[in-house]
């Protein structure tokens, strides 16, 4: 059943962002995957803003706010495999530590994405790695009708 999340909560989780670059906004929920809409942004590090496409510094970014977000979602519905003894005020204290860790992205760019309107976005958990006594937590995400990719990540 999909759920539509508070934008108090998704700020709340992003709140180590600046206001302005909080992206996530009209958020579901349904079985371990989110949607939403992505406002647009400008491209921080250029004094005009050349770039009227989502670059994959965007990319990236947009990404880690929606597996903030997923993860947050999914402990608090006590749907994270392998985390469920993690409460909300635990997550949140790790995403302030940076122990969430972020440690492959892998990309792909099917056809320039505009960046100049709301576009959609998904993200869905895919499942838990072990290694070596560690748990590494696999994500697919879709931004847009032209970037698709995956993304691995662990709670330190």
């Amino acid at each position: 059943m999909t759920e539509k999340i508070e934008n108090d909560f998704v700020y709340d989780v992003l709140s180590i962002y600046k206001d302005d670059h909080k992206y996530l906004t009209d958020v579901e929920y349904d079985n371990n995957k989110i949607s939403c809409r992505l406002k647009p942004t400008e491209y921080p590090y250029t004094v005009e803003t050349t770039f009227d496409y989502i670059t994959s510094v965007t990319a990236t970014l947009y990404a880690c706010q929606l597996t903030y977000v997923l993860f947050a979602l999914m402990i608090k519905n006590s749907k994270f495999e392998n985390l469920n003894d993690l409460t909300y005020d635990e997550y949140i204290k790790s995403r302030d530590e940076a122990k969430l860790k972020f440690l492959r992205y892998n990309f792909k760019f099917t056809q320039p994405v505009k960046n100049d309107t709301f576009i959609t976005a998904s993200m869905k958990f895919k499942g838990v790695i072990e290694k070596r006594n560690k748990k590494f937590y696999s994500t697919t995400f879709k931004i847009g009708n032209g970037i698709i990719g995956e993304l691995l990540s662990t709670i330190i």
